[in-house]
């Protein structure tokens, strides 16, 4: 039986949609096939996989990355490209290209075009390769779709150098408690806490303004900060309470 979705916002917000009822998964993905229903196929990749382990599909990806045969340059581009086609399929259409720069130890995305018609250039340099392991393949999912956030960002009318700190704290607020796409592992407590500390030292980059609209989501990151501080092996930290820009 088909659950019924109910989706709250649009495709790219920063929410989630709510189901009830039973799901097949199958007939919810032959029904977004067939609608193209984007938010529907990011729903379903999006579900709980059951476990922190990778599935086939992410662990075949991961292996193509670790592949030390082929060139880091190719690898690197095709991790990128395979993140966006199994995960973000839906958002496919935001990236214009992918390529490989090793001044940049992750990810960095250059937008280009203007509102609507913004796409983005994604550069990806060889650390983000180094990272893609078993351990550490959920975050470099979540990372890319950070750098998605940036050109629906754009695409929203919020480019300019002036909104500069305002796309990082955001685009790290969602990265920061996002949900683990399903099959691709679990993101450890220490790194929740480094993507949530990045949010946290963005926004005290924000004007007092800005720092006031987004007040409910500094005691958002605060209290999903307190699940995981401490845990995992990890020793307990203090959140920061002054500007740190990301690099």
């Amino acid at each position: 039986m088909l659950r019924l979705l109910v989706q709250r916002c649009g495709p790219g917000s920063d929410c989630d949609c709510d189901m009830e009822g039973p799901v097949d998964r199958g007939a919810v993905a032959q029904l977004a096939a067939t609608a193209g229903n984007a938010a529907v196929v990011g729903l379903l990749q999006r579900q709980p996989s059951g476990g922190s382990k990778l599935d086939d599909t992410a662990k075949a990806i991961v292996a193509a990355a670790q592949d030390s045969s082929k060139p880091v340059a190719e690898r690197a581009v095709q991790l990128v490209r395979s993140i966006i086609s199994t995960y973000l399929s839906g958002d496919s259409g935001l990236v214009k290209d992918v390529k490989f720069d090793d001044k940049y130890k992750g990810l960095n995305t250059e937008s280009q075009g203007s509102k609507e018609k913004t796409v983005g250039v994604v550069s990806v340099g060889s650390k983000f390769v180094e990272q893609a392991t078993e351990r550490g393949f959920a975050r470099r999912v979540i990372q890319v779709d950070h750098e998605l956030e940036h050109v629906r960002q754009h695409r929203a009318g919020m480019g300019g150098g002036k909104r500069k700190d305002e796309r990082e704290f955001l685009a790290f607020h969602r990265e920061a408690l996002e949900s683990e796409f399903a099959g691709t592992g679990k993101v450890d407590h220490g790194t929740r806490i480094a993507v949530i500390d990045a949010a946290l030292g963005n926004y005290y980059c924000l004007s007092d303004d800005d720092r006031k609209k987004y007040e409910d989501k500094r005691q958002g990151l605060l209290a999903e900060r307190e699940k995981h501080n401490g845990k995992g092996g990890h020793p307990s930290t203090d959140p920061p309470t002054a500007c740190k820009r990301s690099e």
